[in-house]
């Protein structure tokens, strides 16, 4: 097989391994989850109104403690509807933030099963490491079962599922 490194003197069940195409993949790999979590990341971050607003309500909060008396009850009802108007405009920014967080994160998703879909057709059967049959003694009968592959060989399919399915750290808070 081209591309294929020879036994390893300190792995010696290791028979073969395809460096550039385990390389490739989890470069791949790594670099969709380094996109995924920047969008996220980018998507789920407060912005500089939303900011001003958690400002504004905690200075309103203040506010309304220190004239809760009832020589300042109008000033204290002024700040109550500044308040209740701020919690709302914050309510509202936060709702829209969360629902464009959901649909970010199930098109990240999306991308992460399309890309990983298709490095798997792409590199089925190619094996890019390769055990010798007598290291998986007890399941080297699979080589019959599998369709002439050797046994004890780890494809593309393997290395993708470790990312797909969080086996390795995602950089994304959700999804």
């Amino acid at each position: 097989m081209a591309g294929m490194v020879g036994a390893s003197p300190h792995l010696p069940s290791v028979m073969a391994v395809s460096v550039d195409t385990l390389f490739l993949v989890v470069m791949m790999c790594s670099l969709v989850e380094v996109v995924a979590g920047f969008v996220m990341w980018k998507t789920s971050r407060v912005t500089r109104t939303e900011a001003a607003l958690i400002s504004q309500r905690q200075t309103l909060r203040t506010g309304v403690a220190k004239t809760n008396y009832t020589a300042t009850f109008v000033e204290n009802s002024k700040l109550k509807r500044l308040l209740l108007k701020a919690e709302k405009d914050l309510e509202r920014i936060q709702s829209a933030r969360d629902r464009r967080l959901k649909s970010v994160a199930k098109a990240v998703r999306a991308v992460r099963v399309c890309v990983y879909g298709s490095m798997v057709v792409l590199m089925w059967g190619r094996p890019l490491i390769s055990f010798s049959p007598d290291y998986l003694w007890p399941s080297s009968f699979s080589h019959a079962l599998s369709g002439g592959r050797a046994a004890g060989s780890v494809g593309a399919l393997s290395i993708v599922a470790m990312f797909l399915f969080g086996l390795v750290p995602r950089l994304s808070p959700s999804a």
